[in-house]
């Protein structure tokens, strides 16, 4: 999972509107499962990204891929970097629990 703020609202529909793009490249890669978009309601400007891999290993082999990175790039341009005081956070998790049909038929 990852997190995005945006510079204002208006970045962040700009966000979400370039997402569908990245979404089609996603769902062509091997092991990958879904990919969810959530926003805050209390900071319109905060986004998260919910990506569900069938392996750590599958996620970071899409990221070598250059493809990848222009989407990343694409995305990036709606983004505040000043948020990242200390650096970019990627966090890993496994799913313990979901109501997703899609992530059941993938385990």
């Amino acid at each position: 999972m990852s997190h995005a703020w945006t510079w204002d609202p208006d970045h962040a529909e700009q966000y979400i509107a370039k997402s569908a793009a990245f979404n089609a490249f996603l769902e062509a890669q091997p092991g990958f499962v879904s990919r969810t978009l959530v926003r805050d309601t209390e900071d319109p400007c905060h986004l998260v990204n919910l990506r569900v891999w069938q392996s750590v290993g599958d996620y970071e082999a899409i990221i070598e891929i250059a493809e990848y990175r222009k989407h990343i790039d694409d995305l990036s341009t709606h983004v505040d970097p000043s948020k990242y005081e200390g650096g970019y956070v990627r966090a890993y998790a496994d799913v313990v629990t979901t109501t997703e049909d899609a992530w059941r038929a993938s385990s």
